[in-house]
């Protein structure tokens, strides 16, 4: 039934960077009768699986008429098939604690979990299900294409500048693969029908389409014996018939310049025809691009943004597909500049590459820095599952893995410039300007019941140790030796609960300033030097901490400390650099604007905390969920801010006695004291920090709705909180099941399962997304419920949204309901406190909230020991109904009359944050 080959191979060494004698990822492949490939790799350093399945399916695939079909049956092939009911993949995934999901490209489609490692047949029995028999129903196909119009409208439509980079694709390329968008267009999926939808299945969901990868805490014997079982009578399909790309060489410069009515800042996109994927000039076009627009030392963002001051940001780089390549540059410009001034002097940038190259500093730099981010993507076990994956259907090799970064390595300065002047030609270029406006065999009942292992996955918080140094600063350090690397996370007392009233966000301003340079360390070679490391630093401002955060392969250690220690305790808040930091926020704050994320949370954290320090809160722009914070400065402080405010904040804030260090990576942990203790020699302690007070906010006697005015928005953002417990509240556990039940809450993937997400999306199609959120911080906290909707349905939707509220409120779930949230609250812990990041974010919330040491080793058994009644005395305290907090961003001109009789209250802001 199938053949096997080992595949266990060594990978050269090279003079620059030294490799283990053995491969990075070891793994053996094999392949079913059917013709699919499957790929296990052994991982016992965590009791969890990552698991990938592509299909070599994407975008390309598809013909005219019938685009956005491949990303479709992404959403399809959660609705159900013979034995799993339509969303109980998810449920069964949620139920273990794992997390799945999928995603299209233009190359592929692909399916991926991160399980405990006793549910590898779970997976396995639920992905065989689909492939083998999807239900594509009516019922299903509608459904399914409701949600992704509004996914359309939510990334896409309702977005500034997405029409600027779609019709970038369509300028550079001339075939028709690559030149629409993944989500292709509602006007061919309207004109679809369930035939059509069932044929592409047949197409292109086959066992002989596919790569199966599994990596992590298994048996291999067993996992062939699962997989064998699972999907070896599934029968192979005729092959899907091949993708036709004939790129033409370029005649000459396309130019295109658009009005976007969502953009508040110029933009300029520039885009460059390449070579597709595998080929040697990808290599040296994916450094090149690097060095060109990836962090703040790159040339563009040097010349651009920080000499010539015309731009707020620049990105971009190099896209090699399978059967064509782009090169982009992204540029975004102030307000107060023109674009053609922003590209001339990219373009400048570009000729000086055709010229001289790079240097060999630059080069070796980038190089570093390739090294540094492949390692770090390795430590995760779905990452690998997902390369292998990559790798075997793209490039026939899964063992690219492990030697695809010689390639890299190999690049020489010459042949950078090679690549340069072959592609970056005038007749090559295209350019788009953006200006704002204002799925009978033998026996297979096994099939029939999910394999869904009911015992709890065992697991315990890693062991540390910890240690004050003599000058007060804590330390605590996990020993891990799986990867040659280090993170260090500094936790200073600061962000918004401690900034004075008339400095909002000076924290951060402090934060991006220090992170300019330091006394041996100026700006201008302090990001040179990291990089050239491969290393990373970052500083940034919250609700409650400072936090500084760097990553380094173990081999610099030494170095990167000595780095740190010096942005740490020497900054320099040169006056250069903190004008042009405070000219950045303020460009930053016109595009933060445009937003309808932003706009939303800035005036639900205001609301509901009111004169509370946490009001200065907000959510940036892009950010995937609401539960990402920023502390923007106010206009007020950037236009008053003097240098000796930064340095008497910094001198308060930054002192050992009152900030933690949390470590994990590849050191002996006294080892790791030892050198902490010597390069923090020189840092003396400071006056203790003592918390202010404040009045706590004052609970509504009334429901207002704040209605933000954004006219001519095709989609109406929804924000519905109210004030909550801090972190350390006894009644947070009980509140976490609850919510849970609700609307997903604060883990990883536990939205997909909610009522909010079910009603509003799998039932009525009117949302990409609904979830409900527990955010608590130190001193007090929020709870929130967000989704974005198609204009004509905002009020339904937030009708909907209340009555869902009310249900849980009135006890309207079952003891099964509570059995699977805390199924998922449990199965989950192991894949949140996922490597180091992970490791050093749980330690972080025991530190900072005086929660107890072995917190999480019993965190599972309080999971477990809740009751119902503790539940429901949770949610009618804590979630409020009567008097909610509503927001909505929209235009108001179609809203406004059917919001008012939700609620007692409307009170409307136009997107300046000015009142109505």
């Amino acid at each position: 039934m199938r053949r096997f080959t080992s595949v266990l191979l060594s990978i050269l060494i090279i003079s620059v960077f030294a490799y283990p004698s053995e491969p990075l990822v070891k793994f053996e492949k094999f392949e079913l009768s059917n013709g699919l490939r499957v790929i296990l790799s052994e991982d016992h350093s965590s009791p969890i699986i990552g698991y990938a399945i592509y299909y070599n399916v994407g975008s390309r695939n598809e013909v005219k008429g019938r685009t956005g079909f491949a990303h479709l049956f992404e959403h399809m092939m959660f609705q159900g098939s013979e034995n799993v009911p339509r969303n109980m993949h998810h449920m069964w995934i949620g139920r273990a604690g794992g997390n799945d999901n999928g995603s299209t490209s233009q190359d592929r489609t692909n399916y991926f979990a991160t399980v405990p490692s006793n549910q590898l047949e779970l997976i396995l029995w639920l992905e065989s299900d689909r492939m083998k028999s999807l239900k594509i129903t009516k019922e299903n196909f509608e459904n399914q294409r409701a949600t992704v119009k509004e996914e359309k409208k939510q990334s896409y439509d309702n977005q500034p500048y997405s029409e600027g980079r779609a019709k970038l694709f369509e300028l550079v390329f001339e075939s028709f693969p690559y030149r629409h968008t993944v989500i292709g267009s509602m006007e061919d999926l309207d004109s679809a029908t369930v035939e059509d939808a069932q044929e592409f299945f047949n197409t292109y969901y086959a066992p002989n389409n596919a790569v199966l990868a599994i990596v992590g805490d298994f048996n291999p014997a067993e996992a062939k014996r699962l997989v064998e079982k699972y999907f070896g009578t599934i029968p192979a399909r005729v092959p899907p018939p091949p993708v036709i790309i004939n790129e033409p060489e370029r005649e000459r410069e396309k130019r295109l310049t658009l009005i976007d009515k969502y953009a508040n800042i110029p933009a300029v996109f520039i885009g460059y025809g390449t070579s597709k994927r595998g080929e040697k000039d990808s290599y040296a076009l994916d450094l090149l691009g690097d060095i060109l627009l990836s962090g703040q030392s790159s040339r563009m963002f040097q010349k651009l943004v920080r000499e010539k001051e015309v731009a707020v940001s620049v990105m971009g780089g190099a896209n090699a597909m399978r059967g064509a390549g782009i090169f982009t540059i992204n540029i975004m410009v102030r307000p107060d500049k023109n674009p053609e001034e922003a590209l001339k002097i990219a373009l400048d940038e570009i000729e000086k590459i055709k010229k001289d190259s790079v240097t060999p500093d630059e080069l070796k730099k980038v190089k570093a820095r390739f090294k540094t981010s492949f390692i770090n993507r390795l430590e995760r076990v779905l990452n690998r599952a997902m390369l292998l994956c990559e790798f075997e259907l793209y490039d026939g090799d899964a063992n690219l893995i492990n030697f695809e970064l010689d390639k890299y390595m190999a690049v020489t300065e010459k042949d950078i410039a090679e690549v340069a002047n072959k592609y970056f030609t005038a007749k090559n270029r295209s350019v788009v300007t953006v200006l704002p406006s204002t799925y009978k065999l033998p026996d297979e009942s096994f099939r029939k019941n999910a394999p869904f292992n009911e015992n709890p996955i065992k697991y315990k918080f890693p062991s540390s140790k910890e240690k004050i140094l003599s000058n007060g600063l804590y330390v605590q350090f996990f020993e891990d030796h799986s990867l040659p690397k280090i993170t260090l996370q500094f936790s200073f007392k600061g962000g918004a609960y401690y900034e004075p009233e008339d400095k909002q966000g000076i924290s951060q301003l402090v934060a991006s300033v220090m992170r300019m340079g330091s006394k041996n360390y100026p700006s201008n070679t302090l990001q040179e030097k990291l990089e050239i490391l491969g290393a990373a630093l970052e500083i940034s401002s919250g609700p409650d901490r400072i936090v500084v955060t760097t990553t380094t392969l173990t081999e610099n250690l030494r170095e990167v400390l000595n780095i740190v220690a010096d942005v740490i305790m020497n900054p320099t808040f040169e006056k250069s650099e903190i004008d042009r930091q405070v000219r950045n926020f303020k460009a930053r704050l016109l595009q933060q604007r445009s937003s309808p994320l932003f706009l939303a949370s800035e005036m639900l954290y205001k609301q509901v905390f009111q004169n509370h320090p946490y009001s200065k809160i907000t959510t940036p722009s892009g950010a995937p969920y609401v539960n990402i914070f920023q502390i923007l400065p106010s206009e007020k402080l950037l236009n008053e801010v003097k240098r000796d405010d930064l340095i008497d904040y910094y001198k308060k804030f930054f002192i050992p006695n009152e900030a933690y260090l949390f470590a994990h990576g590849d050191c002996k942990a006294e080892d790791f004291f030892k050198e902490i203790e010597k390069v923090f020699s020189g840092w003396k302690k400071g006056s203790p920090i003592k918390d202010p007070q404040f009045p706590a906010p004052k609970i509504p006697s009334k429901r207002v709705l704040y209605l933000v005015d954004r006219p001519g928005s095709v989609q109406s953002y929804i924000l519905i909180g109210n004030l909550l417990f801090p972190r350390n509240s006894k009644d947070y556990i009980s509140l976490l099941v609850g919510n849970k039940i609700l609307g997903g809450g604060r883990h990883i993937g536990g939205g997909g399962t909610g009522r909010l997400f079910m009603n509003l999306r799998e039932e009525k199609g009117w949302t990409y997304g609904c979830y409900s959120w527990i955010m608590p911080f130190v001193h007090s906290g929020i709870f929130a419920i967000n989704a974005e909707v198609r204009t004509e349905v905002t009020a339904p939707a937030v009708k909907e949204i209340l009555k869902e509220v009310e249900r849980l409120r009135k006890g309207d779930f079952t003891e099964e309901d509570i059995k699977y949230s805390k199924s998922f609250l449990s199965g989950v812990l192991p894949l949140v406190n996922e490597g180091a990041s992970g490791i050093i974010e749980a330690a972080s919330t025991v530190k900072i909230n005086g929660l107890p040491s072995d917190y999480w080793d019993k965190y599972p058994e309080q999971i477990k020991s809740v009751k119902f009644d503790e539940v429901k005395r949770a949610v009618e305290k804590y979630i409020h109904l009567k008097n909610a907090v509503i927001v909505v961003v929209g235009d108001a001109s179609k809203i406004e009359s059917e919001l008012k009789p939700l609620c007692d209250e409307i009170v409307k802001f136009d997107t300046k944050g000015k009142r109505i």
